[in-house]
C-alpha cells in the first residue's frame, strides 16, 4: 500500500514537473516572438526613418546642382496655381476679343479705318500684346509647377506656337529658349494686318488653338487649387516635380493624402 501511495506520489511529481516546463516553454517562444517582432519593427521604422532623413537631406542640399530639386511649400504651389489660372482665363478673353467678326471686331475696323487713322489698328496690336503677356505669364508658372498634367498642355501649347515660328517672326514676334514670346513693337506696328490675322485672328487658327488648351489648363488649376485649399494647414514639406511629396508618404508606408 504505502509502494502504490509513493509511486502515485512520484506520477503527480512528474506530471506536475512537465506542465511546469511546457508553460515555461511557451512563455519562453512568446517572448521570442515578441522580441523577434520588435526587432522587426523597430527595423522597419529605422529603414524608414533612414530613408526619410537621407530625402530630407537631399531636398536641404538641393543648391548648386543644375538637377537641383525644386521645393515648394503649398503656399508657394497655391501662388503658381493661381497665376495659371487667371492668365489661361485672360487669354481665352483676348483670344475671343481678336476672333470675333462683325463691323465693330478689332480686325474689320482696323481693316476699314480712314486712311491715316492708326488707332483702329492699334488697338489690334494692342490686345495682341496683351494675348502674348498672358501666354508668358500661364507657361511661366506651368513650367514652375511641373507636374505631369500641365508639362503635357505646356508641350501642346508650345508645339502650337513652334509651328508658327517663321510666321510669328514676320509680324515682330520670336520665341525665347524658355518658349515664352517678345515683341518688337515698331516691328508688329509695321506688319501686314492680314498676317497679323492669320495668326490671332481667322478660324483655327494658332492662337484659337492655344486658347483651346488654355481651358483645359484652367481647368487643372482650378481642380489644384481646391486640393490645396481642402488641406489642413500648409505642408513644411511641399511638393515638387520630381514628386518628392510622394516619395515621402510612401517612406512613412502612406499613400499621397493632402489631409495628412
Amino acid at each position: 500500500m504505502r509502494l502504490n501511495s509513493i509511486g502515485d506520489s512520484l506520477a503527480r511529481s512528474r506530471s506536475l514537473r512537465q506542465a511546469t516546463r511546457k508553460m515555461t516553454s511557451q512563455k519562453h517562444y512568446s517572448s521570442m516572438q515578441r522580441s523577434s517582432a520588435g526587432s522587426v519593427s523597430r527595423r522597419n521604422k529605422s529603414t524608414k526613418s533612414t530613408g526619410l532623413a537621407a530625402l530630407l537631406e537631399k531636398l536641404n542640399k538641393g543648391t548648386g546642382s543644375t538637377n537641383a530639386t525644386q521645393y515648394y511649400t503649398l503656399k508657394q504651389l497655391k501662388g503658381y496655381h493661381t497665376s495659371i489660372e487667371n492668365s489661361s482665363e485672360n487669354l481665352q478673353k483676348h483670344t475671343k476679343d481678336l476672333l470675333a467678326d462683325g463691323e465693330d471686331s478689332l480686325f474689320s475696323a482696323a481693316a476699314n479705318a480712314e486712311e491715316g487713322s492708326t488707332k483702329e489698328k492699334q488697338a489690334v496690336t494692342d490686345k495682341v500684346n496683351e494675348w502674348v503677356d498672358e501666354y508668358n505669364t500661364m507657361i511661366y508658372n506651368m513650367t514652375k509647377v511641373g507636374d505631369t498634367t500641365n508639362n503635357m498642355y505646356l508641350k501642346q501649347v508650345k508645339s502650337y506656337v513652334s509651328m508658327n515660328k517663321v510666321s510669328l517672326a514676320a509680324v515682330g514676334i520670336s520665341i525665347g529658349s524658355d518658349g515664352r514670346l517678345s515683341v518688337n513693337e515698331k516691328k508688329l506696328e509695321n506688319a501686314a494686318l492680314k498676317d497679323i490675322k492669320s495668326l490671332f485672328g481667322e478660324k483655327n487658327c494658332m492662337a484659337e488653338k492655344v486658347a483651346d488648351k488654355a481651358k483645359y489648363i484652367e481647368s487643372n488649376a482650378t481642380k489644384n487649387l481646391s486640393s490645396i485649399e481642402d488641406s489642413s494647414a500648409e505642408s513644411s514639406y511641399g511638393y515638387n516635380s520630381s514628386g518628392v511629396l510622394q516619395e515621402i508618404y510612401d517612406i512613412l508606408g502612406k499613400g499621397y493624402n493632402s489631409r495628412g
